[in-house]
């Protein structure tokens, strides 16, 4: 039974999705609107190295591990690399900086990350 129960998701996934909004699998349908979203991000390419926003709308609220990963969904729609850092803070709680690549160019991510990190913590690498 919770194996049965797991696999469809059942109350509690619904539950989830109705307090924390749409799921990838929900919100969001493969077809000429997915592709046409893909297509505008890999248009991006040509004068942005990657797209920079919060990977979550606040912290994460006390005695949760995470807050609402909505921002999560946009790496998986569209098929791309996604770096996570825990840069900044509200509140003292950490929030943080996500940035989005392009297909296919993972370690092009990677370094602009190395990057990013190290010259918003002032560190010599």
């Amino acid at each position: 039974m919770a194996r049965r129960h797991h696999r469809r998701g059942g109350d509690a996934a619904r539950a989830w999705r109705g307090r924390h909004g749409p799921s990838v699998r929900t919100g969001c349908r493969p077809g000429a609107a997915g592709a046409g979203a893909r297509r505008r991000h890999e248009a991006l390419a040509t004068n942005y190295d990657a797209l920079i926003t919060l990977n979550a709308t606040g912290p994460a609220p006390e005695g949760m591990p995470v807050g609402n990963a909505v921002y999560g969904e946009q790496s998986s729609v569209l098929g791309v690399p996604a770096l996570n850092a825990p840069l900044l803070a509200q509140d003292g709680m950490p929030l943080g900086i996500q940035l989005l690549g392009y297909f296919r160019r993972d370690y092009d991510l990677i370094a602009l990350g190395h990057w990013m990190i190290h010259a918003i913590l002032r560190e010599e690498d």
